[in-house]
């Protein structure tokens, strides 16, 4: 069989995943039980379990999670450790479309050098008096090292909350520990079928600049106390 790897757009919301693309390369049909990534650039996590036959020319995409990147190393080469019904584990030379691998290992490595840079944090403000309302909060930015300029370029929701701010994008300046951004949340979604299927209804992406860099790509950190404020915040303004 070969292996190729892609990341797909709910890979891309979702984090920590990409999807392994099998392709049955034998007259013989082969039973796959298992499938884990490989890579010098990632620790390596257990492997999804997926029992599908492949036979010649026949393929099937694994939803397969990647761990923490290792940064003072490359991503490649990997494999798709792939475990068949003769429990035999075959290591796949794994291809990288459009370089998927590299491109994931830039991100998450630029990703943990701006947490030791800044850190994020959200706190929603009190239930609103009408349940239709956008629930009010705030952005801190708060600096843990350097004195370059912090830019916050963007920030975006979830498939359920909508987040924004009319003062993103912001700077906090050298020499400022830190930043307040007055921010808005609001439901994006009361359909029951699209609530019961959100896989990361927490997800927050934010995208940050250090001095003169390119914007980094982040996620502001949601805790359990903060997950329960919003989801009670969407209970209220679903029925509204």
């Amino acid at each position: 069989m070969s292996a190729s790897t892609y990341r797909s757009r709910d890979d891309d919301a979702v984090g920590g995943q990409l999807q392994v693309t099998l392709t049955g390369a034998s007259e013989q049909p082969v039973t796959v039980r298992s499938v884990a990534l490989r890579s010098p650039g990632f620790e390596t996590l257990d492997a999804t379990p997926r029992e599908i036959t492949l036979d010649r020319g026949s393929r099937i995409d694994v939803t397969v999670p990647y761990g923490t990147a290792l940064c003072d190393v490359g991503a490649e080469p990997a494999t798709a450790v792939v475990e068949t019904s003769d429990d035999i584990a075959v290591e796949v030379p794994l291809a990288s479309q459009n370089d998927t691998l590299n491109r994931i290992h830039a991100e998450e490595c630029a990703a943990a050098e701006l947490a030791d840079i800044v850190a994020v944090t959200l706190v929603p403000g009190p239930p609103p008096a009408d349940p239709a309302a956008p629930l009010s909060a705030v952005l801190t930015l708060d600096r843990r090292g350097g004195d370059d300029p912090l830019r916050l370029d963007e920030i975006r929701g979830s498939l359920l909350y909508a987040l924004s701010s009319e003062e993103v994008p912001v700077t906090l300046a050298s020499g400022t520990a830190s930043i307040d951004v007055p921010v808005t949340l609001s439901t994006a979604s009361c359909e029951p079928h699209v609530i019961a299927d959100a896989r990361k209804p927490f997800v927050f992406p934010a995208w940050i600049a250090v001095g003169d860099g390119v914007p980094v790509y982040t996620r502001i950190p949601v805790p359990v106390s903060v997950q329960r404020q919003l989801v009670e915040y969407q209970q209220h303004s679903c029925v509204r």
